[in-house]
């Protein structure tokens, strides 16, 4: 029994930093929404003048829908009334891939930003890499946003990798 645990204690130690990991928020909405964590389709959208317009358009109206409240318990949920951060990205993903895009186009990123933990959306575009936040009416690259990311989500939202 001793050298069992030892080995597992081994096991974990040398398991790397960098794992795939998938916060358990996300797991138990991939479990309640699986229509909505399911990924697919081509990993860039073409900026074109007509998807930035449809982006700054799904930007605007759910930063205008969803009053700003913390969770008292880190529940994702999608279109509340009120939410934080990840109700915002997940509900601009949703809007988005209604409308026909990619959801291998469409990320949550998880991070710092001042010392606070915060949550995008990041749209994958074959002129860089978009950043839809709750705290910005404008879109910005993801460099520009200024979120320190530790965890990205894959199309798949059940699937997630350490940065």
């Amino acid at each position: 029994m001793k050298r069992m645990f030892l080995i597992a204690a081994a096991l974990f130690a040398v398991t790397p930093a960098h794992a795939d990991l998938t916060p358990l928020p996300a797991q138990y909405f991939c479990q309640t929404h699986p229509d909505q964590c399911r990924g697919g389709g081509a990993d860039t959208i073409v900026l074109t003048d007509a998807a930035l317009r449809t982006l700054q358009t799904v930007n605007r109206r759910v930063n205008r829908a969803i009053r700003p409240q913390r969770d008292a318990a880190d529940v994702w949920a999608l279109a509340p009334a009120a939410g934080d951060c990840e109700d915002y990205a997940l509900t601009k993903r949703a809007m988005l891939i209604e409308a026909g895009w990619p959801p291998n186009a469409l990320r949550l990123a998880i991070g710092q930003r001042r010392g606070e933990a915060h949550a995008i959306l990041i749209v994958q575009t074959d002129r860089g890499i978009l950043a839809l936040d709750n705290l910005r009416a404008a879109i910005t690259t993801l460099a520009d946003n200024g979120l320190i990311v530790t965890a990205l989500s894959s199309g798949d939202l059940a699937k997630w990798s350490a940065k």
